[in-house]
């Protein structure tokens, strides 16, 4: 009777004790819920005094944001996310945490290569390849000017590591797993504002750009988005530091030919809204490498006329003259009269007018610019 009694004793000590570990353990899972709901109701208030005048409260609010998101407090990145316009800031020190900030949680995965294998390297870049997308993809048109100047500072200062720019292109080519033409398209986004610091991050991949960024020229289902975005990186090739001069390049490149056949082509196409936002792109691209830009853009806008006017398949030609006011009237006449009696498609005809507003003012802006320039260097070289 004794034994059985100390084993009851024992029994009911070691229930106690373990009721006693299991209201440690919820008491532990309480106070950590309310750390957790305190750190979460501070994400607010970190996220007012990013706009504080104070640039310590700024630094410490930007610090507390980036530590958040690391550990998955809600609401923790969209903060940071607020905080991407103070790259703007006059301070440097804003500028250089807001940089630090993005480092850490968006390319700081990769970090050294030494003792990494080449899978573990290629693994961290596409993580950090996927975080650039995601962040490019959930940012607003106001946050995407904020990123666009986050990532030139970047690149200015080589944070923006090489294998990250080698598997963007990879994107582009549609060789990066599970991409996704909204992926191809943030990936020349991307390489497009890190080329605003590196030109050579566009010059240098000519022919991918070629292939792959304006589609095959009379393909179907051409991605106007996606050739205007590269429109948009070939105009940084154009961008040179102050004293050093551009070499323009010649109107029978291939990639001017490719340009203006695919704006020939879709400009009859009903089924896309995205003609316009490319043509303006297209155009200034034109204006910034070609070395005779006014002659590419007169033979376009005959091609564009002719396509959309008289309905004729011509291809684009750029040696061939544009029209003056000495043509044989009669011709006109009788093109008058088959525009007559054909009904010309409205929206067809809003971008022809398009196209030609933009080719007139890009016109203008080239003659006070480039060719007034050109004219008094030959002033005073004859002087």
């Amino acid at each position: 009777a004794k034994g059985g009694a100390d084993g009851g004793i024992k029994e009911n000590a070691e229930n106690a004790e373990n009721v006693a570990k299991q209201m440690a353990v919820v008491q532990y899972l309480r106070d950590g819920l309310s750390f957790t709901e305190a750190i979460s109701n501070c994400v607010p208030m970190a996220v007012r005094l990013l706009s504080s005048k104070a640039t310590s409260d700024i630094l410490e609010a930007l610090d507390f944001l980036a530590v958040a998101v690391e550990f998955g407090v809600p609401g923790a990145e969209a903060g940071v996310r607020q905080g991407l316009v103070l790259v703007w800031s006059q301070d440097q020190g804003t500028v250089d945490a807001v940089i630090s900030v993005y480092n850490r949680l968006f390319l700081s995965a990769l970090g050294g290569e030494e003792g990494k294998s080449e899978k573990e390297v290629v693994l961290k870049t596409a993580a950090v390849v996927r975080n650039l997308l995601s962040l490019v993809s959930q940012s607003s048109a106001g946050e995407i000017l904020s990123l666009e100047e986050l990532v030139r500072h970047l690149v200015e200062k080589d944070l923006f590591p090489t294998q990250v720019v080698c598997m963007l292109w990879n994107v582009v080519t549609r060789q990066f797993p599970g991409s996704t033409p909204k992926d191809v398209r943030n990936a020349m986004h991307i390489l497009s504002m890190a080329a605003g610091a590196k030109p050579e991050i566009v010059g240098a991949n000519m022919d991918t750009i070629l292939a792959h960024g304006l589609g095959a020229a009379g393909g179907n289902g051409c991605d106007l988005i996606l050739a205007k975005l590269t429109c948009c990186s070939l105009q940084r090739i154009a961008k040179r530091k102050k004293g050093e001069k551009f070499s323009h390049f010649p109107v029978s490149l291939q990639l001017f030919k490719r340009m203006t056949l695919l704006l020939e082509e879709e400009i009859t196409n009903e089924n896309t809204s995205n003609w316009c936002p490319f043509a303006e792109q297209a155009i200034l691209a034109i204006y910034k490498l070609s070395e005779h830009p006014d002659q590419l853009c007169g033979a376009l806008l005959k091609a564009l006329k002719c396509r959309v006017l008289r309905g004729e398949e011509e291809s684009f030609d750029s040696e061939e003259p544009i029209a003056t006011s000495t043509q044989d009237p009669d011709a006109d006449a009788g093109t008058s009269t088959r525009l007559e009696s054909k009904p010309i498609n409205s929206l067809f005809l809003s971008r022809l007018l398009f196209a030609v507003g933009q080719v007139a003012q890009c016109q203008m802006v080239h003659l006070e610019t480039t060719i007034a320039n050109e004219l008094k260097r030959r002033s005073r070289k004859r002087e």
